[in-house]
């Protein structure tokens, strides 16, 4: 298992490294003391996290999180001196599908679109006979995300170790902030659209697509919507820039191999 290096990109630590790496060291993390929260992190979370503290918290204290955005690949290829791939939510979710079947662990699958939790549960069991995949009733949060004991309940009673919640960000991060606890999932882990993916709803770019790192361009062909998010990858290296210019770092080594 190769090691895994941590890196904060404008006050928000992302790790990166072999992604059959990253998915043990979030297994791990089930065994810990304290319930953690796992964070895929794109340009626009990195934006969003600049002008809403609360949110820049909830990423800041996260026991993991992980690149899912080109553009954050990017920056970090270029600070690491070395390429650094991109760990979409989708595959994150494969593969720990993968390793909750082998080893024992129940997921859970929280939102998204009505009827997309079904469908990826249905695909990801086919796919690995044996798992363990309760199906959360539907979860509707219209406004800012709070307390929701009566949710965290229902989790609770059905045992799950690893939480999976759809909601879209920033909103999935901040359920998961005020939630996790109570629910009793020893990882909670936001997954954005994954389960229309997985469950066929929303087809995904074309491999060779994926290999040149075009999926933001096919996603945003299929939703013309997503064009306001993409503003994200132009301000993050202005972001940067600023940064540095006030003579700050905006990228820095948190822990690297051997330190």
């Amino acid at each position: 298992m190769k090691e895994l290096e941590t890196y904060r990109v404008l006050g928000i630590p992302v790790t990166v490294g072999d992604r059959e790496a990253i998915v043990g060291r979030i297994l791990e993390l089930g065994h810990g003391a304290a319930p953690a929260l796992v964070l895929p992190v794109n340009p626009e979370l990195l934006v969003i996290a600049e002008r809403h503290p609360a949110f820049a918290r909830i990423l800041k204290t996260a026991a993991l999180n992980t690149v899912d955005g080109i553009g954050l690949a990017w920056l970090l290829s270029y600070y690491a001196g070395r390429k650094v791939e991109r760990f979409p939510g989708v595959e994150l979710v494969e593969m720990l599908a993968r390793e909750s079947a082998r080893r024992g662990l129940r997921m859970g699958l929280v939102g998204g679109r009505p009827g997309s939790a079904g469908r990826a549960r249905a695909a990801l069991l086919a796919r690995h006979p044996g798992g363990d995949i309760w199906l959360g009733p539907p979860l509707e949060v219209p406004g800012c995300p709070c307390r929701d004991l009566g949710y965290a309940a229902a989790v609770r009673s059905a045992g799950v170790d690893l939480l999976l919640v759809a909601l879209g960000a920033p909103k999935q991060e901040l359920w998961l902030a005020e939630n996790l606890a109570a629910c009793g999932a020893r990882v909670g882990v936001g997954v954005g659209g994954s389960f229309e993916i997985l469950g066929g709803l929303v087809p995904r770019a074309p491999l060779w697509m994926r290999r040149w790192n075009l999926e933001w361009f096919y996603r945003t062909w299929q939703e013309p919507l997503r064009l306001l998010r993409l503003a994200a990858l132009a301000r993050l290296p202005l972001q940067v820039l600023r940064t540095r210019a006030s003579g700050k770092a905006a990228v820095t080594v948190v822990l690297a191999p051997g330190v």
